[in-house]
């Protein structure tokens, strides 16, 4: 809260199992649209097993998630018992406490950041697709070739550095938790 970030705490029992609480883990969080809803959140989670007095007060309404506003403030929580993976209500108080906090809401960021990840990909397609045409142009030794494919490089690091500049724009507009680092080299959290 002193610095500003939305939170959110995931709370579980450990005495639940850990196979039952890994497939649960496992199956909700590889969701693409709550894995990038909670890019302006910082996540932390609390095993109630551990802790007396969570373990009473929230009992058998586990696993939940609970949120926080940029002051620190509960916002909302929702349980999912059972360990039922179901993204849905964990994506609505997500988008219910990040309202208001960044200069985009959360849904359109979201769909923004899809995009991006799309685009992304199809860079890493062109780069792969390049070195292949480097590797064949120097085993044949053809100097017109490679002066051909020096511009193309230059082209793909171009674009390369517009598509991380438009991501440091996404992280800022939504105000993620996560650190943006000048480079750009940082900010790709994971590749799908």
């Amino acid at each position: 809260a002193k610095q500003g970030h939305l939170n959110v705490l995931y709370l579980y029992d450990s005495g639940a199992g850990a196979r039952k609480i890994q497939h649960f883990e496992a199956t909700l969080f590889k969701n693409e649209q709550l894995a990038l809803a909670m890019k302006p959140f910082r996540c932390l989670k609390l095993d109630v097993a551990k802790d007396p007095v969570a373990r009473e007060r929230y009992g058998s309404k586990l696993p939940r998630f609970i949120t926080f506003n940029a002051k620190g403030q509960q916002v909302s929580e929702v349980a999912l018992r059972g360990y039922k993976a179901s993204a849905r209500p964990v994506l609505g108080v997500l988008v219910k406490t990040a309202k208001g906090h960044g200069e985009m809401p959360l849904t359109t960021f979201v769909k923004l950041y899809r995009t991006f990840l799309n685009d992304l990909d199809k860079l890493e397609d062109r780069k792969g697709t390049f070195a292949q045409k480097m590797a064949r142009a120097e085993a044949k030794g053809s100097a017109s070739k490679l002066k051909k494919l020096a511009k193309e490089e230059s082209r793909i690091a171009r674009d390369e550095q517009d598509l991380l500049a438009r991501e440091r724009e996404l992280l800022k507009a939504v105000k993620a938790s996560t650190p943006v680092a000048a480079n750009g080299r940082r900010m790709v959290a994971q590749k799908r």
